[in-house]
């Protein structure tokens, strides 16, 4: 499958570390350019990562997310979240 565009709120990596890197991966594969919700203390590991695979990335927008209780795991009722949009682009 390929697509121009990916749009995406993967799981933030939170319970499972850095599982949102399988989302990107695989996004990076799909299409040339990819907008991707990931927490802003992740900012290292994204550019990490977009640097590994030649994939320009830019943080367009930060933001608190609020995240409701939707799992048993989930302690408060909204939890809110920092979180960044990035823009990923092939070099």
């Amino acid at each position: 499958v390929k697509a121009d565009v990916v749009i995406q709120n993967p799981p933030f990596g939170t319970r499972e570390k850095h599982v949102d890197k399988q989302f990107l991966e695989k996004a990076f594969t799909i299409a040339s350019t990819i907008y991707s919700f990931h927490k802003t203390t992740s900012k290292d590991f994204i550019s990490a990562l977009s640097r590994d695979h030649k994939i320009n990335s830019k943080l367009i927008h930060e933001f608190n997310f609020p995240l409701r209780a939707s799992m048993k795991f989930h302690k408060k009722k909204i939890e809110r979240i920092s979180v960044g949009c990035w823009k990923f682009f092939k070099m």
